[in-house]
């Protein structure tokens, strides 16, 4: 299968440099002809952008059928994301385009094993039915995939790294952490160093140049709801967890993992308890023509984005002496989910850099479906995760 896992990077741009030549405002002039020359000269280019911006969005919105506009939407998208009230097909009453549906299998106990075998069979087929003819020209497509590569029982490894690393071995190494018993003090912290991180509308068939949601700041629609439904689930269990819903992306993309490292130490020091850091993202897997995957399982009857454990090392040259430890961690955790959740975890990758993660005792990052999935689907994965982190912590690995 050919794709590429691109970053949703936002790219700073540079302010306009202005490089008149000073020696033109002074010759034949004073200080206060200087200023006015300045002042018009900005003043008719404030203008003149002013001017561009409402011609493009007029034609934009002329072009657009909508006939309700949210003006809150109208700003993220259009000055934000560079979108123009350009919204994406949806599944309504209205529209003739319909969505394919994906059943759940019935697994009552009134129904056989074959019959449920043949359900969870006719389940999977539809989850991964998708008519590219649905999809209109002008949007590229949203389309389900399966990214797991471990239906054989063996464990894959994505070695990003020149270090040598056995995957399965680490799996069956003997326990060397103990079990964690419940305490009034926090075991687990849940972070996002990009908590602006969000996902695809519900029933969405594809997106444009001028409609995308690759980002949020609404911290019910990121990633920041995926760590908080995680924290919840883990308390639930038994596994005392604190969430820091800070957006370390907020203020820029880049540096946001040194903003993450701080705000990792102050918590490591304020809760020394602290034993587990876990990161939580969403990734973003396109195809070479800008087609978005939406990686997708059936898991516990329900459609579950698929989710990718990442470790880091110390390959890079930071000082990780724990990250053989972590990986033992993630092996097991994955040899965990396989069997409970077979097609619900991506190959494990291993990193060169270490992603904080050698701050804290363990600590790895999940990336918790991509942008082509919905919350709806992180959530279901969320909670399958958040309850087999705290089988294994519970028991000691």
């Amino acid at each position: 299968m050919n794709y590429e896992i691109m970053s949703n990077m936002i790219i700073p741009i540079s302010p306009i440099v202005d490089k008149t030549d000073e020696a033109y405002f002074l010759s034949g002039t004073n200080k206060r002809a200087r200023k006015t020359v300045k002042s018009k000269f900005i003043k008719r280019l404030i203008c003149l952008c002013l001017s561009m911006h409402f011609v493009l969005c007029s034609v934009f919105f002329v072009g657009n059928e909508q006939t309700k506009i949210i003006i809150k939407d109208k700003i993220i998208y259009g000055v934000l994301y560079g979108g123009h009230l350009k919204s994406p097909i949806q599944n309504n009453e209205n529209s003739d385009v319909s969505i394919p549906t994906n059943s759940e299998p019935d697994l009552s106990d009134n129904a056989s094993d074959s019959d449920a075998e043949k359900d969870i069979l006719d389940a999977f087929i539809k989850l991964y039915e998708y008519d590219l003819s649905l999809v209109p020209d002008e949007l590229y497509p949203i389309i389900p995939y399966d990214l797991s590569q471990e239906k054989d029982g063996e464990l894959r490894l994505f070695n990003d790294t020149t270090l040598k690393v056995d995957i399965n071995a680490l799996s069956e190494t003997d326990n060397t952490v103990e079990a964690t018993s419940y305490s009034e003090e926090p075991s687990v912290l849940i972070i996002h160093t990009h908590g602006t991180e969000a996902y695809s509308e519900e029933g969405v068939l594809g997106y444009s140049d001028f409609y995308n949601i690759p980002r949020s700041y609404d911290v019910t629609k990121n990633v920041i709801a995926v760590g908080r439904h995680m924290a919840k689930v883990l308390n639930e269990s038994g596994v005392n967890a604190i969430q820091c819903d800070i957006m370390h992306d907020a203020e820029s993309y880049l540096g946001a993992y040194d903003r993450s490292e701080e705000t990792i130490k102050r918590y490591l020091k304020a809760y020394p308890s602290i034993q587990y850091v876990f990161d939580i993202h969403r990734d973003s897997v396109l195809l070479e023509d800008k087609t978005k995957t939406r990686p997708v399982t059936i898991a516990d009857g329900k459609i579950a984005a698929q989710i990718m454990t990442v470790a880091g090392s110390n390959e890079l040259g930071t000082y990780h002496p724990s990250w053989e430890k972590n990986l033992v961690f993630a092996s097991k955790l994955q040899k965990n989910l396989n069997e409970n959740h077979l097609g619900l975890a991506r190959s494990i990758c291993l990193r060169g850099t270490t992603y904080n993660q050698e701050l804290a005792p363990c600590s790895l990052l999940f990336e918790i479906g991509s942008c082509g999935n919905t919350l709806s689907e992180a959530l279901v994965s969320a909670e399958l995760l958040a309850i087999e982190l705290s089988r294994i912590i519970k028991s000691g690995w």
